[in-house]
Order: C-alpha cells, then sequence, then structure tokens
C-alpha cells in the first residue's frame, strides 16, 4: 500500500463513534478529479449511495454507480474481498476512466452468548416430600414440577465498523482515508455521515 503524507487524525464522539483518518491535498475534489465509487463491501446500496449523494453536496465529480456496475459486469468482475484490494480497485478505475477510485468496507462485529431457557412441565409420578405438622415427620406426596434445561446461543451486535480509502488511479497512491468505528449504538447511516463530515472538514482545510 502506497500513500501520500497523511496527517493522522483521531476523535472520539461522546457515546457513539471513533474517528481515525488522514488528508492530503490530493483529496479535495479540485484535485481528485472524477471520482469513481463502487458499492462498498458490505453494503446492500444504502451506506453507498448516501455516501455518493454526500460527497456530491461536497463538491465531487462522481461517475455513475450505474455505469461501474455495467463495466464489472463486462469484464466479470464480482464484489469480493479480493476485488476490493488496491491493485484490483485501480484497475476498475482505468476502466472507468476516473482520476480517484474511492472503495469501503463495512463490517458489523457480532457474537454468539450461550444460554439455557428453563421450562416446568407437571409430573404427576414425581414424588415430593415435606413436613407434615400433624404428623411431626416429613412425608412423600405424588405430584410436581420437571425443570428442563434447552441450551440455545444469541447473536448480539457488538460494534461496527465503516472504512473508507480514496486511491488516486494513474498511481495507485491513497490519498484519503477515513475509518469510523463505533459499539452498539447508531447505526450505519450516521456513520457515513461522519465519514461525510470528516471529508467536508479537511476540505475546508485544505482549500
Amino acid at each position: 500500500m502506497r500513500c501520500l503524507l497523511l496527517l493522522l487524525l483521531v476523535s472520539v464522539l461522546p457515546g457513539c463513534y471513533t474517528v481515525q483518518g488522514g488528508f492530503t491535498n490530493e483529496g479535495t475534489p479540485q484535485q481528485a478529479g472524477k471520482v469513481a465509487v463502487p458499492l462498498f463491501q458490505g453494503d446492500q446500496d444504502a451506506i453507498t449511495d448516501r455516501f455518493i449523494s454526500g460527497l456530491i453536496q461536497n463538491g465531487y465529480n462522481v461517475i455513475e454507480r450505474s455505469y461501474l456496475e455495467q463495466l464489472l459486469q463486462e469484464v466479470k468482475l464480482t464484489h469480493t474481498s479480493d476485488f476490493f484490494d488496491d491493485e484490483s480497485a485501480v484497475e476498475l478505475g482505468k476502466l472507468a476512466h476516473a482520476d480517484t477510485i474511492i472503495v469501503g468496507i463495512y463490517q458489523e462485529k457480532k457474537k454468539n452468548y450461550q444460554r439455557k431457557k428453563v421450562t416446568k412441565t407437571w409430573n404427576p409420578d414425581k414424588p415430593v416430600g415435606r413436613y407434615d405438622k400433624k404428623q411431626g415427620k416429613r412425608v412423600t406426596q405424588y405430584g410436581g414440577y420437571d425443570k428442563v434445561e434447552t441450551p440455545y446461543s444469541r447473536e448480539r451486535l457488538e460494534g461496527r465498523d465503516l472504512s473508507i480509502r480514496a486511491i488516486r488511479v494513474k498511481d495507485g497512491i491513497i490519498i484519503f482515508s477515513v475509518n469510523i468505528s463505533g459499539k452498539r449504538k447508531g447505526n450505519a447511516q450516521s456513520m457515513t455521515d461522519e465519514a461525510i463530515k470528516f471529508i467536508a472538514q479537511e476540505n475546508s482545510k485544505h482549500k
């Protein structure tokens, strides 16, 4: 992975996300030129489309994603983990005649927890001992509940990550990157908004 000198910025948003990123003068709309943004890995359109809208609002010249999808079909590329390495991304950027290609990965961290479900069933033949005051001793009666424990697992969301990097097509150099990490609070859309906010703030610094 090659990159220009990126100033690493880290900020923590109370209760929600940690934002890490780096930005160079080459990442501004004027320097980025024509930008290609294929579907983010782990996304079903919503995150990528929201990110593209944010880029356009901040002055970036973004190539239609439908055109990129057409190119992918023509060269028989698929959205697999291999596709999102920098070399493959640059190849797609060249096919699209883009100056910059932006790739992203959205991941949800989940963990399985083991639990036991306890149910009670009536058993008329179950011997149950109790103390009989009249007889002054313990006696045995029949009829009681049997406890049955059934193990099961439950999946719980532990956190989310959205990682985005912009690659200059002509030489494969990363011109900006941003990573948003969050716990269970928040959602993918708000993480995308934070990525756009970071890019917008850095643009204003590099004008």
